[in-house]
């Protein structure tokens, strides 16, 4: 089943890629629109169950720390966004509302590398 029209994934893979790319990195990416749109500071600490490696190397980048406690709140940003998902071809926009602030972020998904790495399909 088709999760939209125009979208060539099903419902399943579009949850599997969303489950993929729900990673400490995505924190990182994530959490400065939370910041910007909710005020929201984000704290960084050390946490060796949350590190964020350079690129390439084996050595942790200190400034993308997060504790168990920060990664905890993110997760629960996370599920309230995900209840208001909507996908489309190149970008997975999420939608958060609440009685104080409405908050929208689009992120690049990178379907079709993600898709031919896990499910071998090309577009």
């Amino acid at each position: 089943m088709r999760a939209y029209d125009d979208v060539p994934y099903t419902v399943e893979e579009l949850t599997e890629i969303l489950n993929y790319f729900r990673v400490p990195d995505t924190i990182r990416k994530w959490s400065q629109y939370v910041e910007e749109r909710t005020g929201y500071k984000f704290l960084k600490g050390v946490n060796e169950n949350h590190i964020v490696y350079k690129e390439g190397t084996d050595e942790p980048r200190e400034d993308f720390y997060y504790t168990d406690e920060e990664v905890k709140k993110f997760e629960r940003f996370v599920e309230l966004l995900e209840e208001k998902v909507e996908f489309n071809t190149s970008l997975y926009r999420a939608f958060l509302s609440s009685e104080d602030y409405a908050l929208m972020k689009r992120v690049n998904f990178r379907y079709n590398t993600y898709k031919k790495m896990k499910f071998g399909k090309e577009d």
